[in-house]
């Protein structure tokens, strides 16, 4: 029963260390890659299409956005 135990925290470690590793990777690391790059290679899309009224933005291009 003690080893049966054993291997299951084992594994449970193993799995929160795997969870929080793609964690990072996909939630924080990835998308910064992207958007760091459309701020890189296309900078004034990558702002989007802000309307702007005497100076004051009041709305987007796009309905979407």
């Amino acid at each position: 029963m003690k080893n049966t135990m054993k291997t299951t925290i084992k594994n449970f470690g193993k799995a929160f260390k795997i969870s929080l590793f793609m964690m990072i990777i996909c939630g924080l690391l990835f998308p910064l890659l992207v958007t760091g790059t459309s701020f890189l290679v296309f900078p004034k899309q990558a702002r989007g299409n802000i309307i702007e009224y005497n100076g004051k933005a009041i709305g987007s291009k796009y309905i979407g956005q």
